[in-house]
């Protein structure tokens, strides 16, 4: 049976507080029952989490930990993985440094990679956003052999993917023509990999982030639209938000 999440209100938070953390409570409420009902974790289980340093990924980690922590999810060993892609400069290196520092805030062990994207790109011919991916989940399975070998323990890969990633994976796969299957979108479960916040907007994470006093940081190339996500974010996504508000 699911654990009420009635001991976090009573046990970490007093009734002042309380009120300034309907973001957090629900999202672990939200989180919690979302891990439970597509039975994502076992007892025992060891978690990568996938750590940018940006909100996704830092809201991702905090709620694990503190579900962990009070028991409404199986026990776990968690480890962060960053992967600094060596696109951004300073900027990358910002990332990698915030990121370390907020796992350690948190007592998790943590891990970066090192990867030069553009020069793979030009050599696959795949572009630096399909380049990254790929050999973010290649680093993740690395990692994942390393950990299992050491420890004789399952391993689950934990990715940052929100509800509002799903509406753009949606639209992604419906302008390149996909079937019924690939426009069922991002699954919560594949295989080892788990999307624990697949339930939570993009808002609802920065308002966990606001409310933990959650540092994070900002991928400047988000804002750029010659990557397809981000046209899609920007130019159809966000549109639409507008229209469904107006409604």
């Amino acid at each position: 049976p699911r654990k009420s999440l009635a001991w976090f209100t009573l046990t970490k938070l007093s009734l002042k507080q309380m009120s300034n953390m309907n973001y957090t409570i629900n999202g672990l409420k939200k989180v919690a029952g979302y891990i439970s009902d597509n039975l994502m974790l076992e007892k025992h289980d060891n978690i990568i989490v996938g750590l940018s340093g940006g909100a996704d990924s830092s809201c991702l980690l905090f709620l694990i930990c503190r579900l962990i922590e009070n028991g409404a999810i199986p026990e776990c060993n968690v480890h962060a993985i960053h992967i600094n892609h060596g696109i951004r400069g300073e900027e990358a290196e910002r990332d990698e440094a915030a990121s370390e520092t907020f796992a350690h805030s948190l007592g998790v062990d943590f891990k970066a990679y090192h990867m030069d994207i553009p020069k793979l790109s030009r050599e696959t011919g795949l572009s630096e956003e399909e380049a990254g991916r790929n050999e973010c989940f290649r680093a993740f399975a690395v990692e994942h052999s390393k950990l299992t070998g050491t420890y004789l323990r399952k391993y689950k890969i934990a990715v940052a993917h929100n509800a509002n990633d799903r509406a753009e994976t949606y639209i992604f796969n419906l302008t390149r023509g996909a079937g019924l299957k690939g426009l069922s979108g991002i699954k919560p479960v594949n295989g080892d990999i788990i999307r624990p916040i697949l339930c939570l907007s993009r808002d609802e994470i920065e308002n966990i982030c606001h409310e933990n006093k959650i540092s994070f940081v900002t991928d400047s190339t988000n804002n750029e639209d010659i990557y397809t996500r981000n046209f899609i974010r920007h130019k159809i996504i966000e549109p639409l938000a507008n229209i469904n508000e107006m409604a």
